[in-house]
């Protein structure tokens, strides 16, 4: 049984498929009727050469109060039904801060996620923003209608109400 770890820029059909495909709507997140940001780079986890947990990443500046703040946007986090609960998620969303830090020197991660996840990216050192944030849309600006969390990686994260000035992701 090989495990593997790997970044991505593009992933196949077939990697889509396996990774998104699984069962329909897999992130339950047809109810908000939003239109998502794809990812830019890929975390991929590997089980005998199958995808089975991925972390999508994109790196933008975020308006924080009156100034900007450049993060890494983490999204698309997910690991196939038969293989949850295995850690396989937190390995992906560690490789994930790592490239975030080392290799596109955000200050921050930033991900949007329902209630049910939040516990979960809590233990692994995010935190929940108190306020809405506002995100774009193809009507105009709207609030994110889940929750906002960061990482933050050498300062804290400021005050002030966020707009991510971009589709989420």
């Amino acid at each position: 049984m090989i495990r593997s770890l790997q970044i991505r820029r593009e992933l196949t059909d077939a990697e889509q498929k396996q990774l998104f495909e699984w069962e329909p709507d897999v992130f339950r997140g047809d109810e908000y009727g939003l239109q998502w940001r794809p990812a830019d780079v890929h975390i991929v986890g590997y089980l005998d050469d199958a995808p089975i947990s991925h972390v999508g990443m994109v790196t933008h500046h975020v308006k924080v109060g009156k100034q900007h703040c450049y993060v890494g946007g983490v999204g698309g986090v997910i690991t196939v039904k038969s293989h949850q609960k295995q850690g396989w998620a937190a390995a992906c969303l560690e490789r994930a801060r790592e490239t975030l830090i080392e290799e596109f020197a955000v200050d921050y991660g930033f991900l949007f996620c329902q209630d049910r996840f939040v516990p979960f990216y809590g233990s692994l050192g995010w935190r929940l923003l108190p306020d809405k944030v506002t995100i774009d849309q193809p009507q105009g600006k709207v609030l994110a209608p889940v929750h906002s969390m960061v990482l933050e990686f050498d300062k804290p994260w400021p005050d002030g109400p966020v707009d991510i000035e971009s589709l989420p992701w």
